[in-house]
């Protein structure tokens, strides 16, 4: 065995090692989207069952605990601030002016943590929506190239018949 052969045969074994590894890749990707692909139906089955089963599922209002403690440190601060204005005006004294400044700040810092949250939360619920929408889009394209690859393969002669003799 020549030289040449022996770099011809490290060629050929380079090539089909890369050519495998490629491969262990591809699976390994394909059996991680399998595994999305999996959890993303056993995540709408358990929808659909909650909802037949209990067919008023999205229509449950549900106790948003955090709006609740909102609004009751809004009412509470707001009391507070009236109390202290009319406290400072009926009795001429400015000591109760801590207790109004802290009540405004503890007010204003829950507002924006609020809308923090109400924002973050919003933002990641869209999210799950377009991912949603993504996924009914990539299944419906799928299913029309799966349809298209279907009827391609019925017309792939072009209607050229290979059998016939005549030239017209």
């Amino acid at each position: 065995m020549s030289l040449y052969d022996k770099f011809i045969d490290w060629q050929i074994n380079h090539i089909e090692k890369k050519s495998q590894r490629d491969a262990k890749k591809q699976s390994v990707i394909l059996k991680r989207e399998e595994k999305n692909l999996e959890y993303r139906k056993r995540k709408a089955e358990i929808r659909n069952l909650k909802i037949q089963y209990h067919p008023l599922y999205d229509r449950i209002v549900h106790l948003v605990t955090h709006k609740f403690f909102m609004y009751f440190i809004l009412i509470n601060c707001t009391i507070v601030e009236i109390f202290s204005m009319r406290a400072m005006f009926a009795f001429a004294d400015l000591s109760a002016l801590p207790v109004l400044i802290t009540a405004v700040i503890t007010e204003s810092i829950s507002y924006a943590i609020y809308c923090a949250k109400s924002y973050s939360g919003t933002k990641q619920e869209k999210i799950q929506e377009l991912d949603n929408k993504r996924f009914e889009l990539e299944k419906e394209i799928a299913l029309n190239n799966l349809e298209n690859n279907n009827d391609n393969a019925d017309i792939s002669t072009g209607g050229i018949d290979d059998n016939s003799d005549s030239v017209g």
